[in-house]
C-alpha cells in the first residue's frame, strides 16, 4: 500500500514537472535590452555601461553596472542630475599599479607616511576595502 502511494506520487510529480517545463518553454519572454543611461523603453535583465572611468585604473569598457529601469528612482545620478566629474589621480600615488598587481602598497613612496587610513590619499586608501587600506590596517605594514 505504501509503495503504491509512493508510485502514484512520483507519477504526479513527473506529470507536474512536464507541465511546468512545457509552460516555461511556451511562455513569451521579453528581449533583453542593453541601455546606456537612456529612458527605460522595456524590460531589461541588467544594464552595463559602455565604459566607466575607475580611479587608479582609467577608462575601461563594459566594466560597470547601472541600475535596472525599475530602480531608476533610486539612481542618485539621475535623481539629483549629477554631472560626471573627473577626479585626477595623485601623481605620487601608485594606486593604479597596485590595483593591477604590478607593485605592492609598500612600493608606493607615500604609503604609510603621507597616505594612511586617517589621511586617505588615492583610490586604494579611501575605503577600508581598498588594497592599501587593508594592507595598512591588517598588520602587514609596520611603520
Amino acid at each position: 500500500m505504501q509503495q503504491t502511494f509512493i508510485q502514484e506520487t512520483n507519477r504526479a510529480a513527473e506529470a507536474a514537472a512536464a507541465a511546468i517545463a512545457q509552460a516555461v518553454e511556451a511562455a513569451k519572454r521579453p528581449s533583453i535590452i542593453w541601455l546606456h543611461f537612456q529612458e527605460c523603453t522595456g524590460w531589461s535583465e541588467s544594464l552595463l555601461r559602455d565604459e566607466f572611468e575607475w580611479r587608479g585604473l582609467g577608462v575601461m569598457k563594459k566594466s560597470a553596472l547601472a541600475l535596472r529601469c525599475e530602480y531608476a528612482e533610486y539612481d542618485a545620478a539621475k535623481r539629483f542630475d549629477l554631472a560626471y566629474r573627473v577626479v585626477p589621480d595623485i601623481k605620487a600615488c601608485e594606486c593604479g599599479t597596485i590595483l593591477r598587481g604590478v607593485k605592492r602598497p609598500q612600493d608606493c613612496a607615500i604609503f604609510g607616511t603621507v597616505r594612511t587610513p586617517k589621511n586617505p590619499v588615492g583610490s586604494c586608501m579611501v575605503s577600508s576595502e581598498g588594497a592599501c587600506a587593508a594592507h595598512y590596517t591588517c598588520g602587514r605594514y609596520k611603520a
